[in-house]
């Protein structure tokens, strides 16, 4: 399945598949971990849901169609009996397809955008492919699927993705459209849409808009449509190999398209010899037809001479360069063939022993025969996700200690030493190539003790052979190390190497340039090259570029020893060998880690719980015993300010201090904050009772002035009422305008009517001229039609021709018809005799009489017909004829008389054919006397019928007379069709029947009367319009004094400063919860009494804790208090790090997972790697990976296996991962990887990578053993491919010599990379790390242009370039809007207001709501092509199509804005509770050091003695006595001040309604200047009127009058073009009538030429002259007697 959007070319496809595999990969859990493959079933299984649904809708014909489609799509067969089912399960319902269903839970609506369009692709491309328009049914399966995909968008909320694909597909915007086009383009076909139900199409669209619910979708549904896909495609398989009839060697040419030579029978042997399609390869297939394989395999002479005679018949062939392959088929008499035998010999070529689907798999290549579909998934990476939320990644590198744990429980974080790189998300290009290829190496710096040669060039298949230990694998180890800073081999040992700048490997890329790789360059980018390469996302994740290096580039061998000889088959052992085989060792140590780890933290959390569980119950008993300790220490000053501030509740206050304090500081506590409100707005000298007075006050302000604002904006509201009203009645008056105009209209028209009719009805005598010529053409059309009817029959007119009409009786013709039979028998009887008379001459005599006798018959002028002599006459030449043959007188005679009869046979036809004419003239006469009438009336008249027939001619030209009448009369308007209408028009037009039944007068001066009353209701509607619109400027004028009225209050409102006012009225009252307030008393002193009781409470409580008898269970309680405080979170960190490690996967799941998902791959590589047939397939259950036999279906665990057939399983896992990495650098790295094989298997395993070879894998080998060199030679040589040896020769304290050799005249690689130019992988990596960096939302807009012009840019310079896969969503349209308007399209859309008057109250915040709406409806156009709110009317209302959608909007705005919101709102709390924790940090802190310098202070006056508190109390009682002396004056001041206020706004007061007053008689003289403007104005408008009614008179006049003409002009020219068109049917039936005429005239033509040839034939036969029937005279030159024409012929 190729996923697509609507983007441009196929490299927006190409993306939009790469991003649906992306994220298949990266959000596995979300998915359910489906995998590619199964994913494609899910979309295909919707595809054929869809089409079930259409199917279920259409006739028999669409149906095959449908099943046709399908089977052509997916390559199915047999499809009718699917629809069917899936059909019975379709209801009405949108079917929402699962695919789409499972990428929405992702949120990501890019990919569900991809889904989509493919799937609207797939089934457009379906219903389009057979559309037939002309096929009502064809129609309907079209519009179906146009209607079914409109109502889906609406479902997935893609709308804009629907008309993108709609362009697209059918270059159109949408379903009406298309719909209207389709209309359209059938005007003619009205039988087009004849099954097209549009009402059902168009409910399944409103019902999908509405109702936009669908379910999410359970695994189960998922799993259920990936199963049923596969059913259905087993089905196929099984149907089609049960009908494929093709077998033998037909199928293998059919399934590989190789060529065949020749085909020759050798020994029994049945051998093809055959040439591959596309290379030079040659194949040998032999089939066992006499013999058989083993009846001449043990026999070493027979087998040899099978071989020789095979390889002639190849010479023959004159191949001697191609590499040839002997297959050997197997039938099924093929048991006990030594196969390794037959597969190890090697002489005249390479030979196999195959099935035929072995042969098929071989001939087409074994790589590209497997599944392009693998997966092998890291588990590092999924265990780093896991931890990386926990902070715990290091469980997964670092070994265990307790320490760690430790640590990470007292909230330190075990994150790995791993590299953040956010960088990444901010990269345009990647500086990491796609490799194609390796181009060469730089040996320098790196093991130079190794290496002679420091550069190397490298070919495409490349070996590496010599003696062990010089220097083969130091070169695949040069490169491991150049492109990934590590050595797999080295690193396992623990031994760092220095990643400097050599050596240095030359890559291509996929674009055929050329990059350089070091250990320097590799280190530093490692991350960015795992992501290009292995697609690893960029993260905190631990580098492992070097492992997956050596997993899917490199054949691991050490990984590969342990799978062979160290597995027991348990399941531990299982994962871990096949761990080590699929992820490196690496990955298997850090399972090991993490399970450690994994123990750890579950036994730390079981300790924690229990320790935590001990210091709650002994904190609990600590608190039970304090509860009931107690003592009886008192503070006198204490108890005094309690008493003084007369705290609420004082009895019921504990009598212990201990007790007793802590609760009075905590009652303190309480109100601190209320204190310190009243304290911060200069209050203090003020009493209580004053501060209430004054909120109060304020409160009864506030309320007044709000009221009288209320009263303002409803008196607006009315006027805007009243306005709304006055409005309505305006609107009326211009729909009744409207009306008005209408009837104007039509009395306009009635009057150029009557004009037209009396025009035309005024002139009788023409009208009954015009009557009169239509009668006679009518009458001479007849007359014509019966002349015509007449002519048809030619036997009649050729009747009428004839001078006498009298025929014969019927005596008479027995008695000619007679005559001519004695006749016709006396001349037979006579030709006869004179046949036998002229036996008796000789045969000269003969001839001369034959010539006597047919002489003058040849004879056509005076010319011999012999001797071609002139004569002067004919008759000179009949002497000389007659005198010249001498012929005998008997002779003479009977030549005579057969002369004779023949003249008058011919006399006697001619008489009896005249008569066969006049019977079957009357005959067609008495046929016609029902048609045509005129027959009947002449009755055997027939010279008067002829002469009717012959006045054709007349009749025509009166015709042509009249014709032109009637033109002429047309043209004057005196058409009948005129004269018609315009007599109707008396008789059924309304008016004039009006008129008929009320009118006086003439019909014209009722006409003009009507008119005028009509206008002049115009003219008094534009009047109350006028009237209505000054009311209206009244009433704004009104609302703007109003507005300025209720600003002048809220300005007032403002000065009250409520907020504050209600702050301190809470304060109070919250006070006077907790103590009795005296009215007079003064704030300032209560506080000062407040703080000085609080700072004594909290110095006891301070003394109390001091206490022994206490402290130290209290210390015990808080030690406690203190571990359940700090054990608390440890065990909450604790247990989600168990919680953690429990949703870990072992790695044995992911290598069951890895090994289920690519068995079939594994299992094909293996089954090539073993001989026919020894290996049924390879599978895997919950005991671990298996084979099964092909002998006897027996099942062998790997453990029952050889070491070769364990290795052979290693690289059949290994290929595999390979081709599972696409991205990943196109080579193979193989260091001795077949030791452990045999020579067959060798063989196998060289065919995959000849044939991986084939796919562009360049390919590394080496090896030490000589027969394996000649196998790898033997298989590369002579191919098409770059293939080099280097040979590595040891030498004594020398580097070893490498001598190098190309092989294959061919193509170099440098040469090969320009052929195959992909995508430029900067832009590649670029698109890549948008798309990662977006994978949670949208792509941006902003980075989408930003790539678009980058791709641009690129694409002028000649660079191929990817397009944005995803097209981005229109962007809703809340999103456009500003505020204002935003808001005011709220009230429409959320409120929806049902009047004038609601509507103008939730708009009143905007008094030009009008342009706002006029705004929105710009915008609207601009977005959606159209306005969606309708202002024509009073109250503004959307549009019905668009509410639902901008609903939809709205809340999605709005909910989106509330997250915002509370985000905000929260920040805000946060940073206020921030402020507000460092202001009470600060006032602690003042607290702190007030506290202490009032303890330094009471220390100080403890050693005071009597004397200076005597003083002292004597300048407090000074002190008392000016402060209550400063509270009388402070509030003397405030009477002051507050009767200098009174009187301020009783002055205000007085001058505002001065100020009133004035206005209001400006006012009044404004209202009586604007009332007499008014009267000049209606005056001026009313004379303005009356010479507008004058020039609308006289425009009226004029423009009748040009009307008027216009009309006739129009008449004429519409009676001209119906005299055209008349006379065009005329002449077309005139020209109808002379073609038929001429076909009859020639038919009877050619029936009297047939019948004329026919009497010559009969007179030629009877011997008389063929053009009247007479007898010959003469004996050499014959003459008729009757016409005197000679004979002419013989």
């Amino acid at each position: 399945m190729k996923y697509c959007v609507s983007g441009k070319g196929k490299d927006a496809c190409k993306m939009a598949d790469y991003v649906v595999t992306k994220m298949l990969q990266e959000y596995s859990r979300q998915l359910f971990g489906f995998t590619r493959a199964e994913f494609d079933s899910i979309v295909e299984y919707d595809v054929l849901n869809i089409m079930a649904y259409y199917y279920s809708k259409m006739n028999a014909q669409q149906k095959a169609v449908i099943v046709n489609a399908l089977q052509e799509e997916f390559d199915l067969s047999y499809m009718a009996d699917t629809l069917e089912n899936l059909a019975m399960f379709a209801d009405d319902e949108v079917y929402v397809p699962l695919s789409c269903k499972l990428m929405d839970r992702l949120g990501d609506g890019r990919v569900t955008i991809i889904v989509y369009e493919t799937i609207f692709k797939c089934c457009t491309s379906m219903t389009k492919s057979h559309w037939n328009q002309n096929n009502s049914y064809s129609n309907y399966l079209v519009i179906l699927n146009v209607a079914f995909f409109h109502a889906l968008s609406y479902k997935l909320h893609i709308k804009g993705s629907y008309v993108n694909s709609m362009k697209a597909l059918y270059e159109q915007d949408g379903y009406d459209e298309f719909v209207e086009s389709l209309y359209k383009k059938h005007l003619d076909d009205i039988s087009w849409d004849m099954d097209v139900e549009l009402d059902v199409l168009d409910k399944l669209i409103d019902d999908s808009k509405t109702n936009t619910f669908f379910d999410e979708g359970t695994q189960e549904e998922y799993m259920d449509a990936v199963e049923a896909m596969g059913n259905i495609r087993r089905e196929h398989v099984n149907t089609v190999r049960e009908e494929d009839e093709t077998e033998g060697f037909a199928r293998i040419v059919q399934k590989t398209g190789i060529r065949e030579l020749q085909s020759v029978d050798i020994h029994g042997f049945e051998c093809h010899f055959c040439e591959a399609k596309y290379s030079d390869e040659k194949y040998i297939i032999v089939y066992q037809k006499d013999t058989h394989i083993r009846d001449i395999i043990d026999n070493e002479e027979e087998w040899g001479n099978f071989q020789r005679e095979l390889y002639r018949e190849d010479i023959r062939q004159d191949n001697s360069k191609s590499m040839v392959y002997i297959v050997y088929i197997l039938d099924d008499n093929s048991d006990n063939i030594p196969i390794q035998v037959i597969e190890s010999n090697k002489t005249y070529g390479r030979k196999y022993v195959f099935s035929e689907d072995e042969t098929i798999t071989f001939i087409n290549g074994i790589v590209k025969t497997s599944s392009a579909e693998i997966s092998a998934a890291s588990p590092v990476q999924e265990w780093d996700r896991i931890l990386r939320e926990e902070h715990l990644t290091a469980c997964l590198t670092e070994p265990y200690a307790a320490k760690k744990v430790e640590k990470y429980l007292n909230g330190q974080r075990f994150d790995a030493d791993y590299v953040h790189d956010d960088d990444y998300s901010t990269m345009k290009h990647s500086k990491v190539p796609q490799i194609k290829w390796v181009k060469s190496l730089e040996t320098t710096g790196f093991r130079d003790f190794c290496f002679d040669k420091k550069t190397m060039t490298f070919g495409q298949i490349n070996l590496f052979y010599g003696a062990n230990g010089s220097g083969k694998t130091s070169v695949l180890e040069a490169i491991e190390y150049a492109l990934t800073a590590e050595v797999r081999r080295v690193k396992d040992f623990k031994v760092k190497l220095p990643t400097d700048s050599f050596p240095k490997l030359h890559v291509y890329d996929t674009e055929a340039g050329v990059h350089t790789f070091t250990p320097g360059f590799s280190k530093k980018n490692n991350k960015e090259i795992e992501r290009v390469w292995y697609g690893v996302p960029v993260g905190r994740t631990k580098s492992n570029l070097n492992e997956n290096f050596n997993r899917f580039n490199a054949f691991d061998s050490e990984a590969a020893y342990k799978f062979i000889h160290e597995s027991d088959n348990s399941e531990d052992s299982f994962a871990s060998m096949f761990g080590n085989l699929m992820f490196g060792e690496t990955v298997v140590d850090h399972e090991k880690k993490w399970q450690r780890f994994k123990k750890a933290f579950n036994d730390r959390y079981t300790e924690l719980r229990s320790e935590l569980s001990d210091a709650r119950s002994m904190a609990q008993c600590y608190e039970e015993s304090l509860a009931h300790k107690t003592d009886n220490s008192t503070s006198e000053e204490i108890e005094t300010g309690i008493t003084a501030l007369r705290l609420i509740g004082r009895a019921r206050l504990p009598k212990g201090s201990s007790d007793r304090y802590p609760k009075i500081l905590d009652e303190m506590r309480a109100i601190r904050k209320y204190v310190d409100i009243l304290s911060a707005h200069n209050l203090e000298r003020m009493t209580f009772k004053v501060i209430a007075a004054q909120v109060a006050e304020a409160k009864k302000n506030n309320l007044l002035y709000t009221r009288r604002r209320k009263n303002k904006s409803e008196e607006i509201t009315s006027l805007a009422e009243e306005n709304g009203t006055i409005k309505k009645k305006i609107f009326d008056e211009r729909e009744k305008q409207t009306g008005i105009q209408q009837r104007l209209d039509r009395v306009n028209t009635d009057i150029r009517n009557w004009t037209i009719v009396q025009n035309v009805l005024s002139h009788e005598e023409t009208i009954k001229l015009v009557n009169n010529l239509l009668d006679e053409l009518t009458q001479i059309e007849r007359e014509l039609y019966h002349i015509l009817k007449i002519e048809q029959r030619p036997a009649i007119i050729n009747f009428l021709k004839l001078d006498d009409h009298q025929g014969l009786s019927g005596a008479e013709k027995q008695r000619y018809e007679a005559e001519l039979e004695d006749a016709k028998t006396r001349r037979r009887q006579v030709e006869n005799k004179y046949n036998e008379e002229k036996k008796a001459f000789g045969e000269k005599e003969q001839q001369s009489i034959e010539l006597r006798k047919i002489g003058k018959t040849l004879m056509t002028d005076a010319k011999c017909p012999l001797c071609g002599h002139e004569y002067d006459t004919t008759l000179q030449l009949i002497d000389i004829i007659d005198n010249a043959v001498v012929v005998d007188d008997k002779m003479d005679t009977l030549i005579t008389e057969i002369q004779e009869l023949s003249r008058r046979i011919m006399e006697l036809e001619k008489i009896l054919d005249r008569q066969k004419l006049i019977d079957r003239a009357k005959k067609e006469l008495l046929e016609l006397t029902d048609v045509v009438s005129i027959v009947g009336k002449c009755g055997s008249d027939y010279k008067k019928l002829y002469e009717y027939v012959t006045s054709k001619a007349e009749k025509e030209k009166r015709k042509e007379e009249i014709v032109e009448q009637q033109t002429a009369l047309d043209n004057q308007g005196f058409s009948i069709r005129n004269i018609n209408a315009c007599k109707e028009y008396t008789s059924t037009d309304s008016t004039y029947l009006e008129y008929k039944k009320n009118g006086k007068g003439t019909y014209a001066e009722f006409l003009q009367s009507k008119l005028q009353k009509i206008q002049m209701e115009l003219v008094l509607s534009e009047s109350a319009i006028a009237d209505y619109q000054k009311k209206i400027q009244q009433n704004e004028q009104k609302e703007e004094l109003l507005r300025s009225e209720i600003h002048s209050l809220e300005s007032q409102l403002e000065a009250l400063d409520m907020d504050i006012k209600r702050d301190i009225e809470q304060a109070l009252e919250t006070l006077k919860t907790k103590f009795e307030l005296p009215d007079a008393g003064v704030l300032g002193e209560w506080v000062s009494k407040y703080h000085a009781v609080y700072d004594k409470c909290e110095l006891e409580v301070e003394h109390l804790e001091a206490q022994n008898s206490i402290a130290l269970e209290r210390q015990m309680l808080a030690e406690y208090r203190a571990t359940i405080k700090k054990v608390e979170p440890m065990v909450e960190r604790c247990a989600r790090a168990v919680q953690a490690f429990e949703k870990m996967p072992s790695l044995s799941s992911f290598v069951e997972k890895g090994i289920r998902s690519n068995i079939q791959q594994i299992s094909k590589f293996f089954k090539w790697m073993h001989h026919s047939g020894e290996f049924e397939k390879l599978d895997i259950d919950d005991k671990g990976i298996y084979a099964v036999r092909g002998l006897n279906n027996q099942e062998v665990r790997t453990y029952e296996m050889s070491t070769g057939q364990r290795s052979t399983i290693a690289m059949s896992v290994m290929f595999a991962l390979h081709m599972a990495a696409p991205d990943a650098p196109q080579f193979l790295l193989l260091d001795e990887p077949l030791a452990t094989m045999d020579d067959t298997q060798v063989l196998n395993v060289l065919d995959i990578l000849k044939s991986m070879a084939e796919q562009n894998t360049q390919i590394f080998f080496t090896t030490a053993n000589g027969i394996m060199i000649n196998l790898f030679k033997e298989c590369f040589k002579n191919t098409a491919f770059d293939y080099k040896e280097y040979q590595f020769v040891k030498r004594v304290n020398r580097p070893s010599e490498i001598k190098e050799s190309s092989i294959n005249d061919t193509k170099s690689i440098e040469e090969l990379t320009l052929d195959d130019l992909t995508l430029d992988f900067h832009q590649f990596a670029q698109i890549r790390n948008i798309l990662r960096k977006n994978q949670e939302k949208l792509v941006a807009r902003e980075d989408w242009e930003e790539l678009l012009e980058e791709a641009e840019t690129a694409a002028g310079s000649g660079v191929q370039v990817q397009q944005p896969i995803i097209q981005t969503v229109p962007e809703n349209f809340y999103m456009t809007l500003d505020s204002d308007e935003r808001r005011v399209l709220d009230v429409l859309v959320a409120d929806q207001p049902e009047s004038i008057t609601e509507f103008v109250k939730l708009v009143s915040p905007f008094p030009n709501y009008k342009t706002i709406l006029e705004r929105i409806n710009e915008k609207a156009l601009d977005f959606y092509e159209e306005t969606i709110i309708n202002t024509d009317e009073m109250l503004p209302y959307v549009e019905e199509d668009c509410l639902d959608e901008l609903k939809e909007q709205h809340d999605d705005y709005y909910d989106k804005n509330k997250a915002d919101l509370m985000i905000e709102e929260r920040r805000r709390l946060a940073e206020e509770r921030s402020a507000q924790l460092a202001d009470e940090l600060k006032k602690s802190e003042s607290e702190r050091r007030r506290l202490e310098t009032e303890q330094r202070v009471a220390e100080e006056r403890r050693v005071l003695e009597e004397a200076e508190r005597a003083k002292v109390a004597e300048e407090q009682k000074r002190s008392e006595e000016e402060r209550l002396e400063k509270l009388r004056a402070d509030a003397e001041y405030r009477r002051k001040a507050e009767e200098e206020q009174r009187i301020r706004l009783e002055n205000e007061l007085k001058k505002s309604e001065e100020e009133r007053r004035k206005l209001e008689a400006e006012k009044r003289v404004a209202e009586k200047n604007y009332l007499a403007q008014e009267a000049r104005r209606e005056k001026e408008a009313e004379e303005q009127r009356f010479r507008m009614e004058e020039e609308l008179k006289k425009a009226e006049a004029t423009r009748q009058q040009l009307e008027a003409e216009r009309e006739k002009e129009a008449e004429l020219r519409r009676a001209e073009a119906e005299r055209r068109i008349q006379l065009e049917q005329e002449l077309r039936k005139t020209e109808e009538k002379s073609r038929q005429q001429e076909e009859q005239r020639r038919a009877e033509e050619e029936k009297i030429l047939q019948e004329a040839e026919q009497q010559k034939i009969r007179y030629k036969q009877m011997n008389v002259c063929q053009y009247c029937g007479g007898a010959f005279t003469g004996l050499f030159n014959k003459k008729c007697k009757v016409c005197g024409k000679p004979k002419d012929y013989a």
